[in-house]
């Protein structure tokens, strides 16, 4: 059978998206396993006029195709992609003025190659990588098609299959090891509750990952209680007394945010209490029937690969400290249904039969930092009632390459369609841009198998809890902080922090303007040596940060000596690869073709 598969590069594949119904893929005629070198060119998406430009066919020593097999096969692809924009059309009527105009069409030509950028390039699409067919898919993408040669399951490694399920067994081990320490938890809390509300209190919910059995060894539990109509801040701080009466060891706080919390903490896990948030628990609902069968804790092979996959992408959000939503990033529900979108449109066809679960959550895994790794066009995500999801792009598909796509998720339980992503400053696009793309890399590596273990390793790192929160109070020392302003990078030996008036936590917002942090520039060289410039103290602020960087000091004959971490010194190195396209592309715009500077 035909099979859609992953490009493997160094620094840069495509991850082939796959049309909503799978059925009409399985028709695709047996696919030659010589390889199908397309004629290397730069692809028009934006044209309407589409061309199949004739092809070099390389002889296989076991096989040669016939031309006429070949393009039954793309023929099989676009009548499958017809077949998808027919359906989508009929059941999504409502969002057909937001499809762009040419997927409207019946039917999409071939396009002869599709190339794609890397690292460090310009903004033009590099060919170096190409698949055996390039094809025109109904979301206005490019699917790239590859052919591999015939193997046998003999011949792959499984070490990365045997890696992922120890760490998803590990995760659903220490998850079930916390279990009756968080039911003591809610059972104190719930106690509290029912003690100062009385008759009042309707119920307690558990929302969130821990409702949805995705949690992880770190998730709190989220609850919300229902009530009769009471005031939050006060019934929240008459809950927090009543639950310090009952277990004294327990650290309780009250955050009055736009929406109160109560927050408690036995040092091992803690539970987060809202009251009559009715939109946590309607999210849970609609996950629920999406996630089926219903998981129990203690059955993780009775798990759905979606729960699985899921599971592993909020353990990855968390062992590497991206910022959420309190810091200024996305919240776990964007991450999540980023996730269960990419599941839907960009998982590769495979045989099932011969894919284990393991395999199948790597190959999804894999597909989710593929998709939102690449720089793609901006747009929307939208969830049918029916669960199923689609990409409504923004704008005409481009070149160039940017640092993170304009994204939008709508809520799908709400009527007026709520926008669950929020706007990211640019500090924070970058670091997105770079942990995806670092993720991208070694997902690569664990499905070539060879290392899998070590990848695996690799790319569920833990990072340090404070690499990318920037603190709101000064210590004196030799911290190293890295900031983006216009498009240039910045690396500080912070010197002084001004937090906004009002401002408690201990660590600045990401997208606080106001608050001010002041540091001494420094130039770094390849080897990681940091020279102090002779200027004096720069002045930055919280929506310029990026991350921090550890700087080492050391004194040899009585001169001291600077040195970036060797970690930190290779994100500071991505980090400058990422804006060098950036960079091309805006000084092309500044000075347009025909224009002398």
């Amino acid at each position: 059978m035909t099979k859609v598969t992953r490009c493997h590069a160094e620094a840069s594949r495509k991850w082939v998206p796959k049309p909503r119904y799978q059925c009409a893929i399985g028709a695709i005629p047996q696919a030659p396993a010589q390889k199908w070198r397309p004629k290397q060119h730069q692809p028009d998406v934006g044209s309407d006029e589409r061309q199949t430009d004739p092809a070099i066919i390389e002889e296989d020593q076991e096989s040669i195709a016939s031309l006429g097999t070949r393009l039954a096969s793309i023929r099989s692809l676009q009548l499958s992609f017809a077949a998808w924009a027919a359906a989508a059309v009929s059941d999504d009527s409502d969002f057909a003025e937001d499809r762009p105009s040419h997927a409207k069409s019946e039917e999409w030509e071939c396009q002869s190659t599709s190339t794609l950028p890397s690292l460090g390039q310009s903004d033009s699409f590099s060919s170096e990588v190409t698949g055996d067919e390039s094809v025109l898919g109904p979301d206005g993408d490019i699917y790239e098609v590859f052919y591999p040669e015939a193997s046998t399951p003999e011949e792959e490694s499984i070490e990365s299959e045997e890696s992922i399920g120890n760490v998803l067994a590990l995760l659903q081990k220490q998850s079930v090891a916390l279990t009756p320490v968080r039911q003591r938890l809610l059972s104190i809390v719930t106690a509290a509750a029912l003690k100062i509300l009385g008759e009042r209190l309707e119920r307690i919910a558990v929302v969130g990952s821990a409702a949805l059995h995705i949690d992880i060894p770190a998730s709190d539990i989220d609850a919300v209680a229902f009530t009769r109509g009471v005031c939050a801040v006060t019934s929240l701080a008459d809950i927090a007394e009543a639950v310090k009466s009952q277990d004294a060891d327990l650290d309780v706080q009250l955050v009055t945010a736009r929406v109160p919390v109560l927050v408690v903490c036995d040092g091992m896990t803690s539970l987060d209490l809202t009251i009559d948030q009715s939109l946590p628990e309607k999210h849970v609902h609609w996950f629920q029937q999406r996630l089926a069968p219903t998981i129990l804790p203690s059955e993780q092979e009775k798990q759905s690969i979606e729960a699985l996959v899921l599971r592993c992408v909020k353990w990855w959000l968390w062992q590497r400290r991206l910022p959420g939503t309190k810091e200024g990033g996305y919240p776990v529900i964007a991450w999540t249904l980023m996730a269960m979108h990419s599941q839907q449109c960009s998982l590769v066809v495979q045989d099932s039969k011969n894919d284990s679960r393991n395999r199948q959550v790597l190959l999804a895994v894999a597909a989710f930092f593929d998709r939102f790794a690449e720089g793609r066009q901006a747009g929307t995500i939208i969830f049918a009632e029916s669960g199923e999801s689609r990409f409504c792009p923004s704008s005409a598909r481009v070149s160039t390459r940017c640092l993170w796509p304009k994204l939008a998720a709508l809520d799908p339980t709400d009527e007026k369609r709520t926008d669950l992503i929020p706007k990211l400053s640019e500090a924070t696009e970058l670091l997105f841009a770079r942990e995806l793309q670092r993720a991208q890399r070694l997902s690569a590596r664990l499905l070539q198998g060879d290392d899998g273990e070590a990848a695996l390793s690799e790319l569920f790192a833990q990072n340090t809890d404070t690499a990318n929160l920037l603190p709101s109070r000064f210590t004196p020392g030799c911290q190293g902080a890295i900031f983006l302003r216009g498009r240039h990078l910045h690396l500080v030996i912070l010197q002084g922090v001004s937090p906004r008036p009002g401002w408690t936590a201990s660590f600045l917002h990401r997208k606080d303007a106001e608050s001010m942090v002041w540091g001494s520039p420094c130039d770094v060289d390849s080897s990681g040596r940091v020279t102090l410039r002779p200027a004096g103290l720069a002045r930055f602020n919280p929506a310029e940060f990026v991350s921090l960087a550890k700087i080492l000091v050391t004194r040899v004959g009585g001169v001291q000596n600077l040195l970036l971490q060797p970690a930190d010194l290779q994100c500071w190195q991505e980090f400058q690869e990422l804006l060098l396209p950036m960079a091309r592309r805006k000084r092309r715009e500044a000075c347009p073709p025909g224009r002398v500077r």
